[in-house]
């Protein structure tokens, strides 16, 4: 189940979304400054919404979360695709965010955090695979559909498709195991290192949070920021579109690998023991993006923002049940996704 909802998370991503702002922006007549406050406005009332959602993952069953997001959702597309308001628009863009980037894979980082213990890293790196399969089929499958159907039949397609997974992912949620609250618990059986479960207030009163959130932040402020603005890139640098879309195939490919290492790391050495360096790459990325002027230069910046994203999603996965325990943690991770 954790598999799949990081696949459907990838359609309320930054990357994806991305694709449709050139048209969007077109026909509301925005300039680029516009469309990106309207998108940082509604990144914080997400977060605001998602505070509020977040003690729904400790309180209700995945399978009564899935009964009411994904249906949610599908009205959400059908919002965002409609054009025929901006107010409409913008509440359409509010629920992607909301639900699919914002809740999607917290529930699925929530599942995943309290059925494994022993092998949390691992769990996490095969099961987040889901989010790096989306990321590199779907921007190019959308980009080529859009080709051919348009961009907004596109997102009727995705409404219809998310109505119709939700009694699938209904029944899949149907056989969760047995959440174990104790995170010294571990899924053979066997006892770890006893950690206690802090509350969400317990957890705002401890330092470390704040140097663990810091830590994890940058990832998704640069990548993010470069994938929104992608139309725009591409456009300034006379690059095509496609360019830009095959590349996501690139860092997918490198998020798993270096998932699947981080996994391992984690696991072996813990999460806090990986968090200096994970930025290392992105970073270097970022330099040979601003430096080079031939559209070539997107794959390697894509290879190394992948690197650091297999870090970053193992990471943020594994660091919160391993320094807080899991019982609250979908409340804690709630702040998390606020920041």
């Amino acid at each position: 189940m954790g598999f799949v909802l990081f696949i459907l998370s990838s359609l309320g991503q930054t990357y994806f979304i991305g694709l449709s702002i050139g048209d969007i922006r077109r026909e509301f007549r925005s300039s680029h400054g516009d469309i990106g406050l309207l998108n940082m406005f509604l990144t914080l009332l997400s977060g605001v919404a998602i505070l509020a959602m977040g003690k729904w993952s400790d309180q209700l069953s995945p399978r009564t979360v899935i009964a009411i997001l994904l249906p949610v959702f599908a009205t959400g597309a059908l919002l965002f695709q409609s054009l025929i308001s901006l107010p409409a628009f913008l509440l359409g863009l509010l629920i992607l965010r909301v639900l699919a980037q914002g809740y999607l894979t917290p529930i699925a980082f929530v599942v995943i955090g309290r059925w494994f213990n022993a092998r949390r890293g691992m769990a996490i790196a095969v099961t987040s695979t889901g989010q790096n399969i989306g990321q590199m089929l779907l921007p190019v499958s959308f980009v080529v559909l859009s080709a051919l159907i348009g961009w907004r039949t596109n997102c009727i397609v995705i409404a219809v498709m998310f109505l119709l997974l939700t009694p699938l992912l209904m029944r899949l949620a149907s056989s969760e195991r047995i959440i174990v609250a104790d995170a010294n618990v571990a899924e053979d059986g066997s006892t770890t290192s006893e950690i206690r479960s802090l509350t969400r207030a317990e957890v705002l009163r401890r330092p470390e949070f704040y140097a663990f959130v810091s830590a994890i932040l940058p990832m998704a402020l640069v990548t993010n920021t470069i994938f929104f603005h992608q139309v725009h890139l591409t456009e300034t640098r006379n690059w095509r579109l496609d360019d830009a879309t095959v590349s996501y195939a690139a860092m997918a490919l490198s998020t798993i690998f270096a998932g699947f290492g981080a996994g391992w790391m984690v696991d072996r050495f813990s999460a806090v023991a990986l968090l200096p360096n994970y930025l290392s790459p992105v970073v270097v990325g970022c330099l040979i993006l601003a430096i080079g002027s031939a559209s070539w230069v997107i794959v390697p910046f894509m290879v190394l923002a992948g690197i650091s994203n297999g870090y970053s999603l193992n990471l943020y996965g594994a660091i919160w049940a391993e320094a807080f325990g899991t019982e609250h943690l979908g409340a804690i991770r709630s702040v998390v996704t606020v920041y």
